[in-house]
């Protein structure tokens, strides 16, 4: 049997400091995997990382928070939501499965790596394969993310073997809002959507690493 779990964790500081996280577990037969990795890149600095395979710690979550903490990497998080979860079976097939599950879209994130502080704004998404990677019926794939105090929208699209497909969710806050960052474009709020679309959305501005970004409309800046 194949599975791979991975969970993705971020968090951007009002001072444009970005720390990345990454914890993931292979089974597939008689092997087993564990391994974590982390991005810390301070404002107007180099930007740090480190990978370990050993004391990768355990990510745990409840109704309220997802929380990290990985001794080998010295880092202590947490994700307090925000913006409501969302999740989504990518693609379900005879030969395995995509799902992808944000149960925080948008929160209010501490972290702790080395010696640095953090308080910010982040997200906290975990994919989950049962479909081996060179299964896939794609060969690209986009995905982006954008979170503010206020709203929260990620969005995913992949093109090849299968037809083009695609999905943008997005989740209100409800909470107050924290930070520098406010979205002047969205303040009326917005329920929960998904939008099927033929090519990666539109994204202005976007930053992070590739593959992955932050992207939002000019009057959320």
């Amino acid at each position: 049997m194949f599975r791979f779990q991975k969970w993705y964790l971020d968090l951007v500081t009002g001072d444009g400091t970005v720390f990345i996280g990454y914890h993931a577990r292979l089974t597939w037969g008689a092997v087993r995997a564990k391994w974590a990795s982390t991005l810390l890149s301070p404002a107007g600095a180099r930007s740090l990382e480190a990978t370990s395979l050993r004391g990768t710690g355990i990510v745990t979550r409840n109704s309220q928070t997802v929380s990290w903490t990985c001794p080998s990497l010295d880092v202590t998080a947490a994700w307090q939501f925000i913006a409501p979860p969302v999740r989504q079976t990518l693609l379900d097939e005879s030969r395995g499965a995509i799902r992808w599950e944000c149960p925080c879209t948008s929160g209010e994130a501490t972290v702790k790596v080395g010696d640095a502080r953090l308080r910010g704004i982040g997200c906290a998404e975990r994919l989950t394969l049962t479909l081996r990677p060179w299964q896939f019926p794609f060969d690209h794939l986009t995905w982006g993310r954008y979170a503010t105090t206020q709203n929260a929208v990620t969005w995913i699209a992949w093109q090849g073997k299968c037809s083009t497909v695609g999905l943008e969710k997005r989740g209100s806050a409800t909470r107050g809002a924290t930070g520098r960052r406010r979205s002047r474009g969205t303040r009326r709020g917005c329920r929960p959507a998904i939008r099927i679309f033929s090519r990666p959305p539109a994204a202005p501005s976007c930053g992070l690493h590739y593959g992955r970004s932050s992207c939002g409309d000019p009057a959320a800046r």
